[in-house]
């Protein structure tokens, strides 16, 4: 089966979806959130090196959506006071920079509330400050997962079913 064969497939459910509606984005407002990962994102050469962080948001209308907050890692004293500041709101204990990547999974469940706030440089992007830590608690209620996944393409179409087998019937292992 082609890809032309796999979209003319898909052109009902295709059909069938809404659009995303305009306002799709996450309203300025204040957010209780939760660390979902940090992670340190390497340079590029666009881009400085930064420390990243994915935040799911806990409550209200916008309860699992996802912010984000990221904080440039560079040799210059503005960004190393935005980034020690952000350690110190998280209350993660980094005194020395070299001992970030060891506390990165110290971030995880750690709990917020964040402001969101339309950006006045550029009215389409969002910034995202931290405006209080609240404490730690477990992410997992917060993760999405599909107990099963959801068939896609031409083997749905077909009617597909995978099935279980033993890594010892592998040709390749």
């Amino acid at each position: 089966m082609s890809i032309f064969d796999t979209l003319k497939a898909m052109n009902e459910q295709y059909k069938a979806t809404p659009a995303a509606p305009d306002n799709a984005r996450i309203p300025d407002g204040k957010y209780r959130a939760i660390c979902k990962e940090a992670r340190l994102i390497e340079p590029s050469e666009t881009k400085p090196m930064r420390l990243s962080c994915s935040f799911i948001i806990m409550e209200g209308d916008y309860a699992g959506r996802m912010l984000f907050i990221s904080q440039r890692i560079v040799a210059e004293q503005t960004a190393f006071s935005y980034l020690k500041s952000f350690i110190a709101q998280m209350q993660v204990p980094v005194t020395d920079l070299y001992q970030l990547e060891a506390a990165l999974p110290e971030f995880t469940g750690r709990i917020i509330t964040a402001s969101v706030v339309t950006s006045k440089a550029d009215a389409r992007y969002q910034n995202v400050y931290v405006d209080e830590y609240i404490g730690k608690g477990d992410i997992t209620p917060y993760l999405k997962r599909d107990a099963q996944p959801k068939p896609f393409g031409p083997a749905a179409i077909n009617g597909f079913q995978p099935v279980d087998i033993d890594n010892d019937d592998l040709p390749f292992n």
